[in-house]
């Protein structure tokens, strides 16, 4: 099945690419910028260093050619989004929606923090609150899956504040797969949402 429509978003309108290129979401008090090509050596440099890449499953070394490939690949396809995760004016992270299918409804999502001064508050709860609700209410879909390696027990541990439970027979695999249902996120947001609100958007450190 081929799922890569380039005209076709979950707003159930015709969406040109530079009206995808200039998304930007606003919400719990963080910014979710999408990526250009002026920050992807940015993102690179992030995704190269040891406290990231050891916790993914692809860890070989990212050249700027490597790099400038995959941002063309992923910049126009139509079921990418990648985006800059901001407070004001400060890059902290990289937040994604990738490989969706617009037919099944399923997108695989990603998020890393990569300013440790950011990620033992309530930011990256802020991030991820404001990228899922992006993946079900704006572009509509219904099912959300991620990968977490099996040691990265702080990442498990978040994503299943979100309502994220592993899949079937993944207990054994390295790079476990993990789903989370719209239905499932509504439910666990009413204590999510409550969580947050115990500080103002500005108290994250």
């Amino acid at each position: 099945m081929d799922n890569r429509d380039n005209s076709r978003c979950g707003w159930g309108v015709q969406l040109s690419i530079k009206s995808f290129e200039l998304l930007q979401i606003e919400k719990y008090g963080v910014i979710l910028q999408r990526l250009t090509k002026e920050d992807i050596e940015l993102v690179r440099n992030w995704r190269n260093d040891p406290k990231i890449s050891k916790h993914m499953s692809f860890r070989s070394y990212i050249t700027s050619e490597m790099q400038e490939a995959w941002f063309e690949s992923i910049n126009s396809s139509g079921v990418d989004f990648y985006f800059i995760i901001q407070h004001g004016e400060d890059k902290v992270g990289l937040a994604n929606i990738k490989n969706v299918s617009w037919s099944d409804k399923i997108g695989e999502s990603g998020i890393f923090i990569y300013d440790d001064s950011y990620s033992n508050s309530l930011f990256p709860f802020r991030s991820g609150s404001a990228l899922f609700d992006f993946a079900f209410y704006e572009l509509e879909l219904n099912v959300l899956v991620c990968h977490i390696l099996k040691n990265n027990y702080r990442a498990i541990r978040y994503n299943q504040k979100f309502g994220f439970t592993i899949g079937c027979g993944q207990s054994e695999i390295q790079n476990q797969k993990y789903i989370l249902t719209k239905q499932s996120y509504e439910t666990n947001m009413i204590f999510v949402r409550q969580f947050l609100l115990k500080t103002t958007a500005t108290e994250y450190l």
